[in-house]
């Protein structure tokens, strides 16, 4: 048997070196530094002809760098002749499409910079044949547009969007109608209707299946964009249709929310710089693992999160698991039977990303202690003002759990300020400076698990038994 080589990224070395400890192994040497221009350059410093890899990288911080390093790092790992290369990825990067693509504050600064370089890119680049390089295309377009406003929208980009939505390949059509949300803010759906509804009928009863399944995956926000009224008249009987398809997940796809294309990318340039197998933990969304031609072990942080329920607040046989969206309902549910406790759900309506409009409580959490549960934790404006109704309603105190913290924007401020007895999350991200800069923050240590995974992988068990158990 090879044996099992442990190289860390920048972007969570304490963590790597927690997995490493934690199997008996040292951590391998690589060396990884930035070239004047900003190049990211990557030199594994041992041997690992004919070894077991495994490439401890999350998908914090500085995202798109930390991405590339993980890149080079499995490449040179593969060319290396290693005998596998494992990419272990506690936070996987885009998995949600994420549409905050410029920060900069002064809408006319931003507007130039967008109309100057980017849009002339776009533009020159529209027809080419090459099918990455359009499908990320298309999504960018999309995403400039809250950014860009009506009357650019209408007159730089609709052109550019028509030309994609008549694409030959189905990513590209694909990577259009999935980031639909950006344009209804702008210019709203009826300007793209009447061209999108021939296009969403063909994809979804397209021949090959991989082509079936995410558009009706999209319908649920197809419906809300589209209004009820259009949806019932063009695409209600097709929807009815794939009920009775013969491909099993097609036919599931009814209740599933929409897989964000990003993912898909990320997904293939993994397995192009030679990676042989991802584990990975709580996916945003579970669809990503369909994105893969190789294994994929998304493991679950839930059984971590009940322990330290358990451990950590004593009244834990009354309290109540709430929801703070309706996407994850079945997450939360899933921990209040395991507690035996009842569950809650908030239901917010928004009108821009990352702002809700109203929110409203389902559920009793009157004199309880209510908990909060998600798997992402970013600006944090949505637990915040969610920890506000609970209290209203008469919670007598407010936790929330998260798998990820990432903490972006203004989200530490908020904790400080907010109702909140404890902010808890996993060390899948770097926790040390935000705990020190919010002390509501809280760590659940997952190294042990994501060890032991690593560990039966290296042996060729099972690693299922993860999915509802701590090792101790």
């Amino acid at each position: 048997m090879p044996n099992i080589k442990i190289f860390s990224g920048s972007s969570n070395e304490d963590l790597a070196q927690k997995i490493a400890d934690r199997i008996g192994v040292r951590l391998g040497k690589v060396t990884s530094r930035k070239f004047s221009n900003q190049e990211t350059c990557v030199e594994v410093g041992e041997s690992v002809r004919g070894e077991d890899v495994f490439i401890v990288q999350t998908g914090g911080g500085e995202v798109n760098d930390n991405l590339m390093e993980l890149l080079i790092m499995i490449n040179a790992c593969k060319i290396a002749s290693s005998c596998r290369v494992s990419a272990v990825i506690p936070c996987f990067p885009y998995a949600r499409q994420d549409k905050k693509i410029c920060r900069l504050q002064d809408y006319v600064t931003r507007e130039t910079v967008i109309m100057k370089n980017l849009v002339p890119i776009i533009r020159e680049r529209v027809d080419k044949t090459n099918l990455q390089v359009k499908t990320a295309l298309a999504g960018l377009m999309m995403a400039l547009a809250p950014l860009l406003g009506n009357e650019n929208t209408l007159k730089h980009l609709l052109p550019l969007f028509l030309i994609h939505l008549k694409d030959e390949n189905p990513d590209v059509r694909l990577s259009i109608i999935s980031n639909l949300e950006c344009v209804n803010q702008i210019i709203g759906i009826a300007q793209l209707s009447q061209s999108l509804l021939p296009v969403i009928v063909e994809l979804a009863s397209d021949t090959k299946w991989r082509a079936r399944l995410p558009i009706i995956e999209y319908m649920p926000l197809l419906a809300n964009q589209l209004g009820l009224q259009c949806f019932n008249e063009r695409l209600t009987n097709l929807c009815l249709d794939r009920l009775i398809d013969n491909v099993f997940v097609v036919r599931e796809a009814a209740d599933k929310s929409r897989a964000p294309i990003s993912a898909k990318l990320v997904a293939n340039m993994l397995s192009v710089a030679g990676a042989d197998h991802i584990i990975t933990m709580d996916l945003h969304a579970s669809q990503i693992q369909g994105f893969f031609d190789i294994p994929v072990d998304n493991l679950y942080a839930e059984p971590a999160v009940i322990k330290w329920i358990k451990t950590n607040i004593p009244e834990w046989k009354d309290c109540c698991i709430v929801s703070p969206d309706a996407g994850g309902a079945k997450r939360v549910t899933s921990i209040a039977d395991q507690l035996n406790v009842d569950f809650a759900l908030i239901h917010k309506e928004r009108k821009r990303a990352n702002e809700v409009d109203r929110m409203v409580l389902v559920g009793d959490v009157s004199q309880r202690v209510a908990i909060l549960v998600d798997d992402m934790a970013d600006t944090c404006g949505t637990i915040c003002t969610a920890a506000d109704k609970l209290i209203e309603a008469g919670a007598s105190r407010v936790y929330a759990i998260c798998t990820h913290g990432i903490f972006s924007g203004s989200a530490l401020d908020r904790i400080n300020k907010s109702s909140f007895e404890a902010v808890v999350v996993t060390n899948t991200l770097d926790q040390v400076e935000n705990m020190r800069k919010a002390p509501k923050i809280q760590c659940i240590d997952v190294s042990t698990m994501l060890a032991e995974a690593i560990r039966r992988t290296h042996n060729g068990e099972s690693v299922s038994y993860l999915f509802n158990h701590v090792p101790l």
